[in-house]
């Protein structure tokens, strides 16, 4: 089985979309700017973990780590 998983983010180019930083500076959350390569390790390292515990799952274990992902995801989903 092949899954190929594909996204886009905006770290810093506030033009034409919503950038991650923008979001940090306007919650006037005492976050540093993220960086390019620490954004990529930190959700490299997220994806790794969930797709570790999706391969070890049995089924109603895998049904509960994709409905976990989903919350996630959605709880975090920054488009306006």
């Amino acid at each position: 089985m092949l899954f190929c998983v594909g996204m886009g983010v905006n770290i810093s180019n506030n033009q034409p979309s919503v950038c991650i930083n923008d979001a940090i500076d306007k919650q006037n959350l005492n976050f540093t700017h993220f960086t390019i390569e620490e954004f990529i390790g930190r959700t490299v390292g997220y994806f790794e973990r969930w797709v570790s515990q999706l391969s070890q799952a049995n089924m109603l274990q895998a049904t509960i780590s994709i409905h976990k992902f989903y919350q996630f995801y959605e709880s975090h989903w920054m488009h306006q």
